[in-house]
């Protein structure tokens, strides 16, 4: 044999095994760009979103915090009649979740429904969000006006936590 021939013969499966490797190389690489994509899609994703039960806001509860003035406040269907579920004005909402009241800022760039109260409000793991049927209401005397309306409050995912239907009754 000659020497090309010899060279040939020594250089073609080393060629072969190195086109070989670069195809494992590349098959690793999409396993490994895939189990990482499955990592990152486990830890990015929402938990299943927690219900929570809004309590009622009653009368002692708003003369122990304070929560006078203009505004509007939700009374669910299922309780005609009952205290709210959330009282909102123009810079905060407030839910009672277990006994206590959780608070949620105005955002200032939503509509605003009625007496200055916006359609959204955020919390620090929530948003709430108020909306109320079209048109004029129902006049209960002077300062006051009533819709049918609704609330949502959504977790840090945007998942539905809560969703109640009922009268929304604004008054200044």
């Amino acid at each position: 044999m000659t020497k090309p021939a010899v060279a040939t013969l020594l250089v073609l499966p080393l060629l072969s095994s190195a086109c070989h490797q670069g195809e494992s190389a590349a098959q690793q690489a999409a396993e490994d760009a895939r189990a990482v994509a499955m990592v990152e899609a486990v830890q990015t994703a929402a938990p299943p979103p927690a219900p929570i039960e809004l309590q009622p806001i009653t009368a002692a509860d708003i003369e122990k915090n304070g929560i006078y003035g203009a505004g509007c406040s939700l009374v669910p269907a299922a309780q005609p009649g009952g205290d709210p579920v959330m009282m909102a004005n123009d810079r905060r909402a407030a839910i009672k979740l277990a006994g206590r009241f959780v608070t949620f800022a105005a955002d200032m760039g939503s509509p605003v429904l009625a007496v200055g109260t916006r359609g959204h409000y955020v919390g620090k793991a929530q948003t709430l969000t108020i909306a109320r049927s079209p048109g004029d209401g129902t006049s209960l005397g002077q300062d006051a006006m009533r819709w049918e309306g609704s609330v949502t409050v959504r977790d840090a995912h945007d998942q539905l936590v809560y969703s109640a239907s009922g009268e929304l009754t604004c008054s200044s």
